[in-house]
């Protein structure tokens, strides 16, 4: 999993007794969208709860469970998105911009619903689409990717990447890739097809910075410095492979 070194929390969250008291156990998740969230903004984008318990080892349905306690208790607030949800934290303090400024404040709405249609979803795709029960309020609807939301658009390459991994990789990285990857339609097919040889492999999927060594090398994940194909190559990826090696040798012609 690739995170933070440290998650930044304020202190009144361990001396006031009422938190310890209404949290609970929950406070292991609360600690994880932290660590997940926008310092900027203090949201948490592209939110899926069976992904999300993939990285902290719990059953999808107890963290389902979990962040609903989380909205009902009034730490956060959820909006859903057409793959996943946001999340916004409330009451939060930019860990890198102590100055007192609260983002989120408790008792607003953080996510303006833009209609009332669809309030009855519940939590439809914010699971990955898991659970179909009433619960978590869809606020809107529609096709907008979630990382863009209170910016720019993500640059080709996070958003190809995002096609295939179904996440937004952290938003550190996405000049990193946009800088490496380029905006060619060329570029961003070798860049898809890197993905997903690197997650068909079974490595891990967050891991950014190794898939854009295999974009810089031009290579397919499954295939040596040689370009041989490794015992494990999955058939798939070696159909991969040997279109690319190709697509490369007639380009060289």
């Amino acid at each position: 999993m690739s995170k933070k070194n440290w998650i930044m929390v304020k202190r009144g969250l361990s001396e006031d007794a009422k938190h310890r008291e209404a949290m609970g156990n929950r406070i292991w998740l609360y600690l994880h969208i932290i660590d997940r969230c926008d310092w900027d903004t203090g949201i948490v984008y592209d939110w899926r709860d069976e992904d999300e318990a993939e990285d902290m080892g719990l059953n999808p349905r107890t963290l389902e469970r979990q962040r609903q306690e989380l909205t009902e208790l009034g730490y956060i607030e959820c909006k859903q998105r057409r793959y996943g949800q946001d999340i916004a934290i409330y009451n939060w303090i930019n860990p890198r911009n102590y100055s007192g400024g609260v983002l989120n404040k408790k008792g607003t709405q953080t996510f303006v619903p833009l209609h009332s249609k669809g309030t009855h979803k519940g939590t439809h795709k914010g699971t990955h689409k898991g659970s179909n029960e009433l619960r978590t309020p869809s606020l809107e609807s529609g096709d907008q990717l979630s990382g863009s939301q209170g910016g720019a658009a993500p640059p080709p390459a996070v958003t190809a990447y995002r096609e295939v991994a179904r996440r937004f990789p952290d938003k550190e990285l996405w000049s990193d890739i946009a800088s490496v990857v380029g905006e060619s339609e060329a570029d961003l097919t070798l860049w898809r097809q890197i993905v997903h040889g690197y997650i068909a492999c079974g490595w891990n999927k967050l891991n950014v910075k190794a898939m854009l060594e295999f974009f810089k090398r031009r290579e397919l994940p499954g295939a040596n410095g040689n370009g041989a194909r490794r015992t494990s190559e999955h058939p798939a990826l070696a159909g991969m492979r040997m279109a690319l090696e190709e697509m490369n040798q007639n380009g060289n012609d």
